[in-house]
């Protein structure tokens, strides 16, 4: 794996089993997978060319899952990346201004280090450097390949993830320059791409009042389903149906052209430039022990603990 690849969307639940009747028996969703680490248990599911994750506590009340539900309640919790250079990764996101508040390199074969998610738009981004079996797969999810049905025509498309962000420029710097995709703005609306990937992220401008952070999952749904309106009530997400047919097709796996118009890792926007402004910077690896994956991190009323 030469790039970055987006992997999967994260959410957060008390309980995983109360949301198969939703996942499964109302998506159809195919499993890929699941474990169990140190204060969580998760489980994954891949629809058409994305994949979606479930995450449960484990043990004593107190660890980073519990505090999240208790102060957020359930919802999307993060997003993950694999990137092939962990340690040139987290230089890159300092540099841009996006600090990195936990780093983990004791397996060999999964190096993940996350993002401080008040820098990161509100939202909690993994980076992950796998080595060993596999490891050359960009996900348990894959691009088309010849002979595979048309998008959508197994029914649902799993087509990513809507947030709003106060500055379009910087979701750029974050998705763009540093996360390495192809970048579209149109409007208040950015949409960003990954080479051969059909997952994408749509990132709209907020308005003065709405908080910035995830406000949506998207599907494509080629069949009726039954999709909830408002959130969900026990994944407390938002579920949006999108026309797959109206979407641009993934950018070209080229470095330096692509479908978008951009070369993958061109930062610009509205206030393209370094690391940004000092409102742009928040916490530093010594808030590691309170901002990992913590709901507290993502509170917008917060007083910035630097």
């Amino acid at each position: 794996m030469s790039r970055v690849a987006f992997d999967h969307i994260a959410i957060a639940v008390p309980r995983i089993e109360d949301a198969l009747p939703f996942l499964v028996g109302e998506l159809g969703g195919r499993p890929a997978g699941g474990g169990a680490a140190p204060g969580f248990r998760f489980r994954q599911w891949i629809y058409g060319g994305g994949k979606l994750e479930l995450l449960e506590p484990a043990g004593r009340a107190g660890g980073f899952l519990h505090r999240f539900l208790e102060r957020r309640g359930p919802g999307v919790h993060h997003l993950t990346f694999y990137v092939p250079d962990l340690a040139a990764a987290c230089a890159d996101a300092e540099e841009h201004g996006f600090p990195v508040v936990q780093r983990d390199v004791s397996d060999p074969e999964w190096k993940e280090a996350f993002l401080h998610p008040k820098a990161a738009l509100s939202i909690v981004v993994q980076l992950v450097e796998r080595s060993g079996p596999g490891s050359d797969q960009a996900s348990g999810a894959r691009a088309p390949a010849s002979g595979d049905p048309e998008p959508g025509a197994l029914g649902v498309e799993l087509v990513g993830l809507r947030l709003a962000a106060a500055d379009l420029g910087r979701a750029r710097r974050l998705w763009g320059a540093l996360l390495g995709g192809s970048c579209r703005v149109q409007g208040d609306e950015l949409e960003v791409r990954w080479p051969g990937s059909l997952l994408r992220l749509l990132v709209r401008r907020t308005v003065e009042v709405e908080p910035e952070g995830p406000t949506a999952v998207e599907l494509a749904c080629l069949r009726p389903v039954v999709l909830p309106r408002g959130r969900h009530p026990v994944l407390g997400t938002v579920f949006e149906p999108v026309d797959i047919t109206e979407l641009a097709p993934p950018p070209l796996a080229s470095e330096e052209e692509n479908a978008f118009g951009l070369a993958p890792g061109a930062g610009g926007g509205d206030d393209a430039g370094g690391a940004g402004s000092e409102d742009d910077a928040a916490g530093s690896a010594a808030d590691a022990d309170v901002y990992f994956l913590d709901g507290d991190a993502l509170e917008p009323d917060e007083e910035d603990p630097r």
